[in-house]
Order: structure tokens, then sequence, then C-alpha cells
């Protein structure tokens, strides 16, 4: 039988026995794999914008990420490849940067320098932690009392101040006091925590981005995710420094605003804000959310509500964001991605992955799985609700001609059809059957 489309239909009613799709940390292989495979650029030193393009530009924040996703692969594996790859893109990071490590923007140089930060702490390499105190005392001349103080944005633009380039300082500062104790990072930390506070949250637990953009003092009130996963992780670390409830309070707060926010979610899953930067935001408030829902000190309750968000994230890039064929994630988790992606978005998809691994999420179920060969054997390809066309189920990683077998779950129903337009023979599998392939 030529399996050219599937078309699935039925609410479920009661499930019983399903089968297990492929684990978090599977996915999260495949996915760095893509990563290192199709994004490098032609010299191996660095992730290109953008895969199977010519844009081949050295994208500063993005490569911080990118550094962030290679510990993260580290830890979970303890697979030296990855101290590799991170020791390959930071021994370049000079040449590809015009021969200097430093930028003007100081939120870009934050991203590094916490990226360095969790390299030196996961590999004990000194070289990383060099590298990123010599960030930090570049980005410290950034604050200024513009504003009545905080860090400013830009070293072109010193009285512009936004949560993007203040929220990641004070993570940034806590942590080194919590490693040495050093009491002035804290310190500057509470002085830019206060500033933040005053000027960009409101008490519902809003973030607003900016103030004084256009030299009127006027605040920018554009909601992006990934200033609330900053502020929620500025939070943390506050708390995790200081002991002070106030901190802790002021985490919980915001991430029941964010999570409650039709203007950060869609149907609950965090929205698509585009492509370019705007790729990269939601993947950073899934990895401070995931701070605080591992945090003791939050009820047990919150917790667990905010595992389920991340878990529903992680739901909806496994069974419809991730393209099982070229091993990408796009900036909508909501739909298959094609074949070339901004790197931004597969590096939000990549800490998703990596976040579901580390928190041990449990792995989605498939109404429908289809098999290569007989008696469920070969590749075996989970399938969730919906109209597939050929196009689809190849991005899923099903080859046309190539079905011998499928497993329907109880409370759903499964239409197989000959031709392309839903027409010709068709079969309602019951449960499972085997087929030959002809």
């Amino acid at each position: 039988m030529k399996i050219l489309y599937l078309l699935l239909i039925g609410i479920m009613l009661s499930i019983e026995g399903m089968a297990q799709y492929e684990s978090y940390a599977t996915l999260a292989d495949q996915a760095q794999d893509k990563l290192h495979n199709s994004f490098r650029s032609s010299n191996g030193s660095y992730y290109i914008e953008k895969n199977g393009t010519s844009n081949t530009y050295f994208h500063y924040w993005w490569n911080a990420h990118a550094l962030d996703v290679l510990v993260d692969a580290y830890l979970r594996t303890n697979d030296s490849k990855y101290v590799t790859r991170m020791n390959t893109l930071v021994n370049g990071w000079s040449s590809n940067n015009g021969g200097s490590v430093y930028n003007d923007y100081y939120d870009d140089m934050q991203w590094l320098a916490l990226s360095l930060f969790r390299a030196y702490e996961a590999t004990g390499s000194a070289g990383f932690l060099t590298m990123s105190t010599n960030l930090w005392n570049d980005i410290k001349t950034g604050e200024n009392s513009n504003q009545g103080g905080g860090i400013a944005w830009r070293k072109t633009q010193l009285d512009y101040k936004n949560t993007p380039a203040n929220a990641p300082a004070i993570i940034y500062a806590c942590r080194r006091h919590q490693k040495w104790g050093h009491s002035w990072e804290l310190d500057l930390a509470t002085d830019l925590y206060s500033w933040l506070k005053d000027k960009l949250r409101e008490p519902s637990g809003r973030i607003n981005d900016g103030i004084n953009r256009t030299g009127n003092s006027s605040i920018d009130y554009w909601q992006f995710t990934y200033n609330y996963g900053t502020f929620i992780g500025a939070a943390l670390e506050m708390y995790q420094s200081t002991n002070n409830s106030t901190y802790l309070n002021d985490a919980i707060t915001t991430a029941d605003f964010a999570i409650q926010s039709t203007e950060i979610s869609t149907n609950g899953i965090f929205r698509n804000e585009g492509d370019g930067d705007a790729a990269l935001f939601k993947g950073i408030l899934v990895r401070y959310l995931a701070l605080l829902a591992q945090e003791p000190a939050v009820s047990v309750t919150k917790r667990n509500a905010y595992k389920a968000v991340l878990e529903d994230q992680a739901l909806s890039i496994h069974t419809n964001g991730f393209n099982r064929t070229y091993g990408t994630i796009g900036s909508d988790w909501t739909l298959t991605a094609g074949s070339s992606v901004w790197l931004s978005a597969q590096l939000s998809g990549i800490k998703t992955l990596e976040v579901a691994a580390d928190l041990n999420l449990s792995t989605p179920t498939a109404p429908v799985v289809v098999f290569e060969n007989c008696f469920n054997g070969g590749y075996a390809v989970p399938i969730g609700v919906g109209s597939y066309t050929l196009n689809q189920l190849q991005a899923l990683g099903i080859t046309n001609d190539q079905v011998s077998s499928i497993s329907v779950q109880s409370g759903y129903q499964a239409t197989l059809y000959e031709h392309h337009d839903f027409t010709g023979n068709s079969i309602i599998p019951n449960y499972a059957i085997g087929f030959s392939n002809a």
C-alpha cells in the first residue's frame, strides 16, 4: 500500500498503552548535531545566522547563546566533544568579531559573560573565566546616573536604559558573589535591581522593555518573553544571594503574570515573536522559568505549575515544531520548521529541549505511530491529531512508499488514503495493522 496522505481524526476519549515518542534528550542531540553540522561557518569557528543560505554573518549575541547551549549539552551528556566545540567558538571570538571580544552593546556582552561563566563552572577552564571577567570589567563602565541609574544599552547611547541590559547583569553579579563572596558585586546587583524594579517593572509583575530611548524619558511598554525570563532570573539570583523572600516573591509574581498574559502566550504556547533576534527570546524565558521551577523555596504547587507550562512548550516542539528530517526548529513552535531556519530560532528550541531533558519532563505520547517495516520494525514516527500532506509527512521523517505498519491508540481513528487529494482507496485501521509495501 502506498501511503501518500494520512488523515487523523477524533477526540481523545481514553488512552491505553500509548507508544512513547523519542526522549527529549534524543531530540536535543539531533538539534545539537544540526547546529554543529549545518550552522558552522566555513572556517568552523562560529555559527552563521541562517543555515542553507549565503547569510554567514557572525552574530555576537546569538553565538553567545550558542555557547550556552553547548554548555547545556555538556552538562547533560558529559561528552568532551561539546568542550571542543566550546573552545573552538571562544578561541575564534576575537578574530570573528573584528579583532576584539568586546561589543558596543552592553547586553550582548552580558550574554557572552554569562555563557562563559557557565562554561567555566562546567569545565573548570580558566580561559573561560578570564574572558568572562574581562567582559564584566567593560560592562560595569555602562552604569551611570542617567535615568536614575542602571546600565546603558549601548556605549553610544548612554542615556537609554532597558531590561535586557540590566537583568542579565544582575544575574551575573549575583553568581560571582555566590562564587567568591565579593560584597561589592552584591551591592552592584542590589542597586541595579532596585533601579530595574522601580523603572521597568509594574506591581502586577509586568515587565516593560526600556526607558528614554527617544530622549524624553518615556517608557517602551513592549512585551518580550526574554524580559520576563531575565527578570525572573535576576529576582531568583537576588533571593539566592540574600535569602530575602521579597526577591523570591518578585520572581513568582512576574512568572505568574508572564504565563497568564495573552501578550506572552497564545493558547498556552509562548508566542511567535518573529525571526531574527526575536526568535531567541522565548528560549531565554524557558531557561529562567525552569530555574524558578527548581527552587525549593517555591511551593510545590507553584513549581508544578511552572513545570506544566514548560512541558507545554517542549510538547509543542516535540509534536509540531521539530522537523525530524532536517533536525530544525523554527520560530513558531506550533508549526513544523523548514529545512532552513534562523540560528536564533534553532538555539531557542535547543534551550527548550535541553530544559525538558534536564527536568526529566514526561515524553509526549502519540495517538498514531507509523513504522517502516512490518511488525512495528524499522523507523518509527509518531503523529499527532491533524491532516497531513505528503510534504508534511516527509518533514516528520516518513519516507514515501516505505511504511509497512501502523499503530493506532484507543480513542483515535486514522484514515489512510491512496491518492494525494484524499481520494482513491482508503483504510481505517483498528489499533495496529501491518501491510506489505507495494
